[in-house]
């Protein structure tokens, strides 16, 4: 549509030609990725390992400006989806990604957004790791910590659970809802204490896959 997606692309040494990438989804989804000194850290130990990493700062994430950031709003399974899908389909166009090798991780936002791209198959995907993602929208706000203070901007860009409208419409958005469009192979990461995503969330997914 137009937009431009800004994001990091870090390749193995030596390496020429296609090479299996996991795309690396950040969470928020108003946080952003930045460059980082080769220390150690998940992306360089899968780059020492042959594997190229693209990590891209969709519409919704900060640091573009307000305009970039508020373009996601009501737009995170649909259109903010398809710019992740978009980033990995100029990977494959540069000749960078094979594209029978590719792989979503993420956290938070970014394992709702492994879901949402597995479920969605907008690339044939080989495997996903979701770390503590979100499945259920009108949970996730329902079970709000009291010290949170920033509730309007997740009501903004999901909608108000109280509303029946745009409850209904968080649940349709919600990968509770489409599970069983998920084929690829998935690993499920959750602290049993976390109180941001409830574990729920992802024994919820885990229960339904198993039974498929």
């Amino acid at each position: 549509d137009g937009r431009r997606i800004y994001g990091y692309l870090t390749r193995p040494r030596g390496v020429s030609g296609p090479v299996p990438l996991v795309v690396d989804i950040h969470g928020g989804p108003w946080a952003r990725d930045s460059w980082a000194p080769a220390t150690f850290n998940g992306r360089q130990m899968l780059v020492n390992r042959g594997y190229a990493v693209l990590q891209l700062n969709y519409r919704g994430s900060a640091g573009y400006g307000r305009e970039h950031m508020w373009a996601g709003a009501m737009a995170y399974n649909g259109r903010l989806q398809q710019d992740i899908a978009e980033g990995v389909q100029w990977a494959i166009d540069q000749g960078v990604a094979d594209p029978k090798r590719l792989a979503v991780m993420g956290g938070s936002f970014g394992g709702f957004s492994v879901l949402a791209q597995l479920a969605q198959k907008r690339h044939d995907y080989r495997c996903g790791v979701n770390v503590v993602g979100v499945a259920d929208w009108p949970r996730l706000i329902e079970n709000w910590p009291p010290f949170w203070r920033n509730r309007h901007m997740f009501v903004r860009f999901y909608g108000d659970p109280a509303v029946p409208a745009q409850r209904a419409e968080m649940l349709r958005n919600s990968p509770v809802s489409y599970l069983d469009q998920i084929s690829a192979p998935l690993l499920v990461v959750h602290g049993a204490n976390d109180i941001r995503v409830l574990r729920q969330d992802s024994d919820d997914v885990v229960a339904a896959l198993r039974q498929r």
